[in-house]
């Protein structure tokens, strides 16, 4: 946070890949909701500010496009998701909000420790 900037990375079996962001285009943290036929799934997602996309790789970027497109997402808005999976675990609203607590107020909440206030000197 002290750098302005959020770091999104992801993992698999043979990768990692991180993309650091700058925190002044994220706008929330929001739980977005699937469906997998047996009932509904859900996973976290960061919506950021369409000048975000300068930031990402081109493939990337036309990949959240398309998917903006497809999910018949607002212009100026774009998810980045949080997990890449869904599942039938219902707290990502829980974990949304705590985020955008912190978003508001770095020193206040679940995230705290990770923004200690300001100690007099």
């Amino acid at each position: 946070r002290f750098a302005g900037r959020i770091e999104v990375g992801r993992r698999g079996l043979f990768y990692r890949e991180y993309r650091d962001l700058p925190l002044e285009h994220l706008n929330r943290a929001r739980m977005d909701e699937g469906d997998s036929g047996d009932g509904k799934t859900y996973r976290l997602v960061l919506e950021f500010d369409d000048a975000v996309l300068a930031e990402i790789d081109p493939v990337e970027r036309d990949a959240l496009e398309r998917r903006r497109t497809q999910h018949a997402r607002d212009a100026g808005v774009v998810d980045i998701p949080f997990t890449a999976y869904y599942s039938g675990v219902t707290n990502a609203e829980e974990i949304g909000d705590d985020i955008n607590a912190w978003l508001k107020e770095p020193h206040v909440g679940r995230f705290s420790a990770l923004n200690p206030s300001p100690q007099p000197a």
